[in-house]
């Protein structure tokens, strides 16, 4: 019997939504200074979720610290738009 080991791409999914979704809000009609503070939001959840992907254990396992490596330079050009 095999058990369901998920990747780290499974493990952090289903958090990054908010990030994207406060990037989109803040493209709204919604004036400039609610635009602001939607895009710090933004970026403080990407430097978040960048620092728990860091958490990730990868028991020198190359595949996930791989993974991990490319999830982390992902967020970083995110947090840099």
């Amino acid at each position: 019997m095999e058990y369901y080991k998920p990747g780290i791409h499974q493990t952090s999914h289903p958090s990054s939504g908010s990030v994207s979704a406060n990037y989109t809000e803040a493209s709204d009609d919604s004036g400039k200074a609610d635009e602001k503070i939607k895009l710090k939001i933004s970026r403080r959840e990407v430097k978040e979720k960048i620092k728990w992907i860091d958490l990730i254990l990868t028991y020198d396992n190359g595949e996930l610290e791989r993974e991990q490596a490319r999830l982390i330079d992902e967020g970083e050009q995110i947090r840099k738009i």
